[in-house]
């Protein structure tokens, strides 16, 4: 698996050379796109002066490309549905690595426990009764499962997934009730796929 340069997440790009995980490849995005938009307001400026100097007008101008901003309803990956009320509240990364990590487990064809972990992602990211601490925590060990899913089963470090499985999820989930209900359905059926006894 490719590393990002900056954080050691899964790279899903690269930019000269240096592999980029999601967070870190948007950052660039957003700093080039930003310096587009500067250099097109001061083309426009420039343009503007020099029409004035010389007395005519009309001339075109550059669009001044916009950011996009979602302004309503829930934020839908490829994969996963997050409220939108919540998106500040959770260390996406984790959510931006269980996408990466579902995506790549359908193309697979395991929809299986593609479905399992993408439920647990919702309901966990979504919950009104777990602090922002106790989901961040989940979604780290939910993300390390997905990514250890991934590995090919010699290589995956099986005491460390069933460490998160047994575990950090329910440590993490265990004031909800509701939740632990639903991780007792799911895991199961991880640890089936994953080969963990």
């Amino acid at each position: 698996m490719v590393r990002c340069s900056q954080c050691n997440r899964q790279a899903i790009g690269s930019v000269n050379g240096a592999n980029l995980c999601v967070d870190h490849l948007a950052i660039f995005q957003q700093t080039i796109a930003s310096q587009q938009a500067e250099l097109a307001a001061s083309i426009n400026y420039h343009t503007a002066r020099i029409e004035d100097i010389f007395g005519v007008s009309g001339g075109p101008r550059l669009e001044i490309p916009q950011p996009i901003i979602h302004q309503g309803g829930p934020v839908t990956m490829n994969n996963i549905n997050i409220d939108r009320s919540v998106v500040g509240t959770i260390n996406t990364g984790n959510v931006e690595s269980l996408e990466t990590s579902l995506s790549s487990i359908k193309q697979g064809g395991d929809e299986q426990l593609a479905a399992t972990l993408k439920l647990m992602t919702e309901v966990i990211v979504n919950s009104k009764e777990l602090k922002p601490a106790q989901k961040d925590e989940a979604l780290e060990a939910l993300a390390f499962v997905g990514e250890q899913s991934l590995q090919d089963e010699g290589e995956r470090k099986t005491s460390l997934i069933r460490s998160a499985i047994e575990g950090q999820i329910p440590n993490a989930i265990n004031l909800s009730a509701s939740i632990l209900t639903i991780w007792e359905t799911c895991e199961p059926i991880i640890k089936a796929h994953l080969g963990i006894k």
